[in-house]
């Protein structure tokens, strides 16, 4: 710990206060909702106090964080807003040690474009930048020869399906993944499994994929963010089914879910470096909205993109 910098969890009549500051780089208006959400988070038992942080000097309070542990032994992190970058790298260096004791091993903070000044403590911290996320919508404006080929999949619902073999086929989905590969590993495929459960779960909307008797992909499509719209929050091909149009099968059923469900947009994000995903999601009619860039922290047996 730097000399003369202290950090603790915000006391509950310093919560308001410590989530103004952290996010003190927003616009006011986004501030007071970033704020909003946070303390409903809070008293909904859905927000571990213990990650709002606070760093003290001499008394006083020069700067503060936000940690999350999510399930699935991931977590969620916003850059430390402090007076100077010793009080920041103190945040993030009790941030991290903090959420390794609690068992995760998985961590990212998600940057907008204007956020990317802030990343320094997160850097200096043990985090690394891994790809940019690109952010697309699909309207379900569908074209007619979308379903235009033999129905070569038939779906299995994670309601109907063994759990078990849900995560495996899920675990075969990574192996050579272009999209995130610095994850793979980093987590167990349950582990995973109940990470992507955390957000809008629908267990009619998640899918086994085969084809004559063999095991080709999952299918994950979740509620939006606010309740608005479908997101496909993961889609992937085990690596002997791939290159075989099985990709563009998947999605032709999500968005065909999503329309029958008279759903507004259906989302997804890729990483940028997935070059053929990009290429198969421009050609359904996907448009982008927005990026964020990536920085991860994998600790306890992922790949080593973290110290310590």
């Amino acid at each position: 710990m730097s000399a003369g910098v202290t950090v603790s969890p915000a006391a509950p009549a310093e919560q308001a206060a410590a989530l103004r500051r952290a996010f003190a780089h927003l616009d006011p208006e986004a501030r007071l909702a970033r704020v909003a959400v946070g303390l409903d988070l809070l008293a909904r038992g859905d927000l571990d106090p213990a990650g709002v942080l606070v760093a003290r000097a001499g008394g006083a309070v020069v700067g503060a964080m936000v940690a999350a542990p999510v399930p699935g032994a991931g977590a969620a992190v916003w850059p430390p807003a402090a007076d100077d970058p010793a009080a920041a790298d103190a945040l993030v260096r009790h941030a991290a040690d903090w959420l390794r004791g609690r068992g995760v091993k998985l961590a990212q903070a998600l940057l907008a474009p204007e956020e990317t000044g802030l990343a320094g403590p997160l850097l200096r911290g043990g985090f690394a930048h891994a790809t940019t996320l690109h952010y697309l919508r699909h309207y379900l404006e569908l074209p007619t020869d979308l379903f235009a080929g033999p129905e070569r999949l038939t779906y299995t619902p994670f309601a109907a399906a063994d759990p078990a073999a849900f995560a495996a086929a899920l675990g075969r989905t990574y192996e050579g993944t272009a999209d995130c590969p610095e994850v793979s590993g980093a987590r167990t495929p349950a582990e995973a499994l109940a990470g992507h459960q955390s957000g809008g779960f629908d267990p009619d909307r998640w899918w086994l994929a085969d084809a004559a008797g063999e095991r080709v992909g999952v299918l994950l499509v979740n509620t939006a963010p606010a309740d608005e719209g479908w997101e496909v929050a993961y889609v992937g091909v085990v690596p002997e089914h791939r290159r075989r149009g099985h990709g563009r099968e998947l999605m032709a059923k999500a968005l065909w879910e999503a329309k029958a469900a008279g759903q507004p947009f259906l989302a997804l994000a890729v990483d940028e470096r997935n070059r053929p995903a990009r290429a198969l999601y421009r050609r359904l009619g996907f448009e982008p909205y927005e990026r964020r860039e990536v920085l991860l922290a994998v600790w306890d047996g992922g790949s080593a993109l973290a110290g310590g």
